[in-house]
């Protein structure tokens, strides 16, 4: 996957201010839930989603969240149990619109006024895991919906390519493998004031 334009598109600042935003997405990024290449895939992602809207026409909140919801699972090992994904894929595609009604001055203005997540305030607990081979069992997570046979998906991570630079909900809750973060700070801003983030790891268990 090419890494973000030189010159980034004021959808591709959007994009990328809204992420850093998400509290959420961001507390599996500092905790690295997506593996050693945690930081790139967060990147890669702002350029898959400005691509995927790119390349195609009228892309529904509902689908981006499907999106993220998918990408959350495959590579950061994440499972969502909030309305955030649906609060965050909807700010992209109202500033996606605004694009493209040459409303690039106001996007510019309103994303400025986006915080970035604060994980300062976040507490970390160690979880006491058994291990308990006879207790196993697989959880199911949901898949990316294809929204129609002729919509054009974002291309896969490319583990191996290095690329830069990824609203949110401050009050979150985190758990992955070991760990759970809780954020008890509050929401800052219109329609997502007042939400509750839970993130959680993806659990396989065998029997």
């Amino acid at each position: 996957m090419a890494s973000g334009p030189s010159t980034a598109s004021v959808f591709y600042k959007a994009i990328e201010k809204v992420l850093k935003g998400w509290t959420a997405f961001q507390l599996a990024v500092s905790h690295g839930f997506g593996g050693a290449h945690t930081q790139e895939k967060a990147v890669w992602l702002v350029g898959a989603v400005e691509q995927w809207f790119t390349e195609n026409d009228d892309i529904e909140p509902w689908e981006l969240s499907d999106f993220f919801e998918d990408i959350m699972s495959t590579e950061f090992d994440t499972v969502i149990d909030d309305n955030s994904l649906l609060v965050v894929s909807k700010a992209i595609c109202q500033f996606y619109a605004l694009c493209k009604q040459g409303k690039e001055a106001e996007v510019l203005a309103d994303v400025e006024k986006i915080p970035t997540a604060s994980l300062q305030n976040c507490v970390v607990a160690q979880d006491e895991d058994e291990d308990d081979d006879d207790e196993e069992e697989e959880e199911e997570v949901p898949r990316l919906s294809q929204g129609g046979a002729s919509r054009l998906q974002p291309e896969p991570m490319d583990h191996q390519s290095a690329t830069e630079g990824a609203t949110g909900c401050d009050n979150t809750t985190t758990e992955n493998s070991d760990t759970k973060t809780e954020d008890q700070s509050s929401s800052q801003d219109a329609e997502m004031e007042e939400e509750w983030t839970t993130v959680t790891s993806k659990k396989k268990k065998r029997r």
